[in-house]
């Protein structure tokens, strides 16, 4: 696991919860975040694939990892909408 919290600067990578006085972000926020990483994956991904580049095992591999990471960002878009649609009916 990353050894920082990259929603909370300066602090490890603990929970949130461990620390008074953090407030979390919107879910709004996060959700809005989510769908930016997606839709920058899927330009990083269209703008690898119209450069021209030498073969090597890295390019090789740069398609794979581009398609795991839009995967996953696509899933965490879809984690957080439902998260989203679960709470607001409780």
């Amino acid at each position: 696991m990353a050894d920082t919290c990259h929603n909370t600067p300066g602090m490890s990578g603990q929970s949130p919860s461990l620390h008074p006085g953090i407030k979390a972000r919107p879910l709004n926020d996060i959700h809005r975040d989510a769908v930016f990483l997606h839709a920058f994956a899927q330009g990083v991904a269209e703008l690898h694939e119209t450069l021209k580049t030498d073969l090597s095992p890295a390019s090789n591999s740069m398609p794979a990892m581009f398609e795991t990471l839009i995967d996953r960002a696509s899933r965490l878009v879809n984690d957080i909408e439902i998260f989203d649609y679960v709470e607001g009916r409780k």
